[in-house]
């Protein structure tokens, strides 16, 4: 893996999310958020303007100030969660050398883990672990299975989508929707549908290198 790669791909999910502003704040505001947009969009735009900086540093020492960005810009559960995401992947690449989708997925794996060890969050609850926990099990098994990378990025795709589908029917464990209760219920999570997004951004972002 490649500094340039993560770093075009920051760029494709500042796109996508700026794209779909509307579709996330509406989610937000239907669970009792307000700035969800706002800060995550803030974070992008940050890392975004450090692109001379970071493009000089290894894989490792990218993902960490990813991690410090999501920590200082996102102030909620979202926050704690992608920012030990990244912070386990930083580990990771400090290591373990990159070589392949095997890697990618043990890596991937490991973030997961560790943001979930830390932040005591588990799947079920309403939160953007259940579009992250299934797309990183996706690709462990695709990769495992070797399967091509355009097969891989569609079925991400489609885990992300169905992860994000089954927050609806889930009552919000964390967050400012809390208050809800069961009012929460029959909605979408806004903090699940952005890391959707940003999980078709990076993998239409592989689809058309492959092109």
């Amino acid at each position: 893996m490649k500094t340039s790669l993560i770093l075009s791909a920051t760029l494709a999910v500042r796109s996508a999310i700026t794209k779909q502003r509307d579709d996330i704040d509406a989610l937000d505001s239907a669970l009792a958020g307000a700035n969800h947009y706002a800060q995550l969009k803030r974070t992008v735009e940050e890392i975004a303007s450090q692109y001379n900086t970071l493009i000089l540093m290894r894989e490792d020492q990218v993902f960490n100030q990813i991690g410090n960005q999501l920590s200082a810009n996102l102030n909620d559960y979202s926050g704690l969660l992608l920012s030990n995401f990244f912070y386990g992947m930083e580990k990771f690449t400090h290591n373990h050398v990159i070589h392949n989708t095997q890697d990618i997925a043990k890596m991937l794996s490991f973030g997961v883990q560790t943001a979930m060890q830390r932040s005591k969050i588990k799947i079920g609850g309403k939160t953007l672990l259940d579009v992250l926990v299934p797309v990183s099990t996706t690709l462990t098994t695709m990769a495992g299975q070797g399967k091509s990378n355009t097969e891989i990025c569609y079925a991400l795709k489609d885990a992300a989508d169905k992860g994000l589908e089954y927050t609806r029917d889930l009552q919000a464990t964390q967050g400012q929707a809390t208050s809800l209760g069961n009012r929460s219920i029959g909605h979408l999570d806004a903090r699940a549908k952005s890391c959707q997004v940003i999980i078709h951004a990076i993998c239409d972002l592989l689809l058309k290198q492959q092109s």
